[in-house]
């Protein structure tokens, strides 16, 4: 995984994904929408409603989850998102995690470990770009 910007935007051997987290409220939660530009081919997905709100960093996870799927082993991938857990956890956390037994700096067990482990092995077999955004959260 590379979380520097090697390839320039717009460049067609790049697949781009810019992942944007909407606050639903307190009984909605959060919801995840992404654009995913591969060449002149844009697609937009958006989360299907669940049976329950989701907190911030599941939210992130699920929506990430979904756009790593939707590309192919080897290709080349920049995701933009918003700089909360998700990409700090990507970027760098991780590492830590993994070393540390999947527990947190506070010893705790680091939660949505399962999607955690599945973004990481998905991400291991693209050439993945982390870019953080701002604001953490679209209203």
């Amino acid at each position: 995984m590379e979380t520097t910007n090697e390839r320039q935007d717009g460049d067609p051997r790049v697949t781009r994904v810019e992942l944007e987290i909407v606050d639903g409220g307190i009984w909605c939660g959060h919801r995840w929408r992404y654009r995913l530009t591969r060449g002149h081919r844009e697609e937009e997905h958006e989360m299907e409603p669940m049976s329950r709100p989701l907190g911030l960093f599941e939210c992130a996870l699920r929506g990430a989850l979904d756009a790593v799927s939707r590309t192919w082993e080897g290709e080349v991938v920049r995701i933009v998102a918003p700089e909360h857990p998700l990409v700090l956890g990507m970027t760098g956390w991780i590492k830590k995690w993994r070393v540390n037994g999947w527990r947190n700096r506070n010893g705790d067990p680091v939660r949505q470990r399962a999607m955690w482990e599945m973004l990481w092995h998905m991400c291991a077999e693209r050439h993945v770009e982390w870019v953080a955004s701002s604001p953490a959260v679209s209203i």
